[in-house]
């Protein structure tokens, strides 16, 4: 029974092995079929370059992304970082202060930048970047987690640590990447709008597929430009990691409990007013621009 248990589990992955042969067979035999048809329709066909950029994914995206470089980036700085807006960050004033430190690590292309022959680093700047991936490298670079709501909202809602025991009872997807990055991209906007300033270029819009190459298969807010960052090669693996780890690919139901982070930037911490506290000098920054 043994041997005829080996035999078949051997069996079993040379009969893989056949079919993954048999796969490449066919997508090779679609490529050259398409050859074939731009040929004839008199249509110049892609370098061998090109048609490898539009191939990469998993380990071969993550290489490419590790890699991403070019020349003259742009950088938004905004000297912010002890204005009294940040009293009006409804997520919180330390949390904004960190995205407004962070931010001025992103590196963006230059508007119309020539990348020559390589088309792989235009490829991936097409690729954009999503949301979790932003919120990753905030986290790898910075340490620091989004908190987690409890209950209420507006003037009344009640915030509690991520790792808190009162987050580690509520429901899982309270904690869950997914609901992280949500609450990212709000404190990302919330910080734009009290300093009345954007962190991103304004000429890059949503839109972006970065997110599948890693072999997600849902949707994710993105942008449809991608930025150097800081601890590029760490944040990449580990966005890599999640996806493969997560038992669905079109959810990130996980919470991020395990990623490593570096803590890059560090700033000291400043008084916390109450959330009832946030919501009105938020509300009284609309107020004051409002007046003529």
């Amino acid at each position: 029974m043994r041997d005829l248990s080996t035999s078949m589990v051997s069996k079993s992955m040379e009969e893989k092995q056949r079919l993954k042969e048999v796969f490449k067979y066919l997508i090779d035999l679609n490529q050259e079929h398409k050859k074939v048809v731009s040929t004839k329709k008199n249509i110049p066909i892609p370098s061998q370059e090109v048609r490898a950029s539009r191939n990469l994914m998993c380990d071969d995206a993550v290489m490419a992304m590790n890699a991403y470089t070019f020349l003259d980036g742009r950088i938004i700085k905004v000297d912010s970082l002890d204005s009294t807006a940040l009293q009006g960050s409804l997520q919180g004033v330390n949390l904004a202060r960190y995205i407004l430190t962070w931010a001025e690590t992103l590196e963006w292309p230059p508007v119309d930048f020539d990348w020559g022959e390589n088309e792989i680093g235009k490829a991936v700047m097409s690729w954009g970047v999503s949301w979790f991936e932003l919120f990753m490298n905030f986290l790898i670079v910075t340490g620091q987690y989004c908190p987690v709501r409890v209950a209420g909202s507006l003037d009344q809602v009640q915030y509690t640590s991520c790792f808190s025991e009162t987050a580690r009872i509520l429901p899982s997807d309270k904690r869950s990447a997914m609901s992280q990055c949500t609450a990212f991209q709000s404190a990302f906007r919330c910080v734009e709008s009290i300093l009345g300033t954007k962190l991103i270029p304004s000429d890059i819009g949503k839109g972006g597929k970065s997110i599948h190459r890693f072999g997600f298969t849902g949707q994710i807010a993105s942008l449809n430009v991608r930025p150097m960052m800081l601890r590029q090669r760490e944040t990449n693996e580990a966005v890599f990691h999640y996806i493969k780890t997560v038992p669905t690919k079109n959810k990130l139901r996980l919470p991020l409990d395990r990623v490593q982070t570096f803590r890059d930037i560090v700033l000291e911490v400043v008084p916390e007013p109450s959330p009832e506290k946030r919501f009105k000098n938020y509300k009284m920054i609309y107020k004051r621009r409002c007046q003529p």
